[in-house]
C-alpha cells in the first residue's frame, strides 16, 4: 500500500548544549517569531511551565519542560505492552490497519508483519534503555519513542546516526513494497528518513533528551545520560545537528497521527510530548 497522506540547553552544567537553531540574540519580546499559544491550552496541562513566557532561555524551557514530564509521566509501560498498546488506536489508519513508521505503509494491526522500534536507538542510550525485556520500564518502552516499523527496515537501518545522506552517490534507498523508507550510508552508517517523517524524528529524539536526561537536577530512576549529538553521525559539529534538527521540525509539520498518539498516549502514561503541542519549542530550544 502507498504511504497514506499525512493529516492536518541543556543545564548550565553542559553550555554546549545551549547552541543550536537560530540566533535569538536580536529578538524582543515586541517582534517575538513564534506562537507561544496560551496557559488555557490542552487542559492546562503546561500552565506551570515557563513556555509562554518569551524571555524563556533554551535553558529554563528545558528544565522546564523535564520537571512538567517527570511529574505528569505516571505509569511507565513494558516493552512487552508496547505489543498491545500500539495497535489499540493512535497508529490506525481509516481502514483500521497498523501505520507503519519511517514508510507509511500499513499492515494489518494483529497478525501484520511489524516490530517495535526505538526512534533513539537502543545501543546508543549509554545503556539507559539497554535492558529491553518484558518486565523493563523507562524510556526503552515510552510510547513516544516505540513507533511500529517494518521489520526488514528496522533492520536495514540498525542503530545508524541520523544525517542527511541521500545526495550522496554511494547512498541506497530502502524500500517497502516499492514505497520508499528513507536512505542509508553503510560506509558512514547514517541514516536519512524520508521527508514524511524527518519532523516527526526531531520531535522524539527532542522528547526523549528533554524527559529523560539526568541533567537537569530532578531525576527519577529512569533518567540518565543522554545527549543529541549520542544519535547524530560523527560527521556534524553540535551545531549542525541542531540546524538539521529544526529544518526537519520545519520540513514535516505535525500531522494528525502524531495529534492522536499525544492525546492516547496521555491516557496511558499520563505525560503529553510538548513538541507535538508547540513544534515551535524545538526552535526555541536548539538555539545557539
Amino acid at each position: 500500500m502507498n504511504k497514506i497522506s499525512k493529516f492536518a540547553s541543556l543545564l548550565f552544567i553542559i553550555p554546549m548544549m545551549l547552541a543550536g537553531c537560530v540566533d535569538s540574540s536580536n529578538s524582543s519580546s515586541s517582534e517575538y517569531p513564534y506562537d507561544i499559544g496560551s496557559p488555557e491550552d490542552f487542559d492546562g496541562y503546561y500552565a506551570s511551565t515557563n513556555i509562554y513566557n518569551p524571555d524563556a532561555t533554551p535553558a529554563q524551557l528545558q528544565i522546564s519542560l523535564h520537571n512538567l514530564m517527570i511529574e505528569t509521566h505516571t505509569t511507565y509501560t513494558t516493552y512487552q505492552q508496547c505489543y498491545t498498546y500500539i495497535p489499540g488506536g493512535a497508529d490506525l489508519t481509516s481502514n483500521n490497519e497498523l501505520y507503519l513508521y519511517w514508510s507509511g505503509n500499513a499492515v494489518q494491526r494483529y497478525g501484520g508483519n511489524w516490530n517495535r522500534e526505538h526512534v533513539w536507538p537502543r545501543s546508543k542510550s549509554n545503556t539507559l534503555f539497554n535492558e529491553v525485556v518484558s518486565s523493563t520500564k523507562g524510556a526503552g518502552s515510552d510510547l513516544y519513542h516505540i513507533r511500529p516499523t517494518d521489520p526488514t527496515t528496522n533492520s536495514n537501518h540498525w542503530n545508524y546516526a541520523y544525517g542527511e545522506v541521500q545526495n550522496d552517490p554511494d547512498a541506497v534507498q530502502l524500500t517497502e513494497d516499492g514505497v520508499g523508507a528513507g536512505w542509508v550510508l553503510t560506509k558512514e552508517t547514517m541514516y536519512e528518513p524520508k521527508d514524511e517523517f524527518k519532523g516527526d524524528t526531531a520531535r522524539i529524539l527532542l522528547y526523549v533528551m528533554v524527559h529523560y536526561s539526568s541533567s537537569y537536577g530532578q531525576v527519577n530512576e529512569y533518567c540518565g545520560s543522554l545527549g543529541l549529538l549520542d544519535v547524530m553521525s560523527i560527521n556534524y559539529t553540535l551545531e549542525e545537528c541542531y540546524e538539521m534538527l529544526c529544518r526537519w521540525n520545519e520540513l514535516d509539520p505535525v500531522d494528525e497521527v502524531e495529534l492522536r498518539r499525544n492525546d492516547y498516549v496521555q491516557t496511558i502514561q499520563g505525560n503529553r510530548n510538548p513538541f507535538i503541542d508547540y513544534p515551535d519549542l524545538v526552535n526555541r530550544i536548539l538555539v545557539y
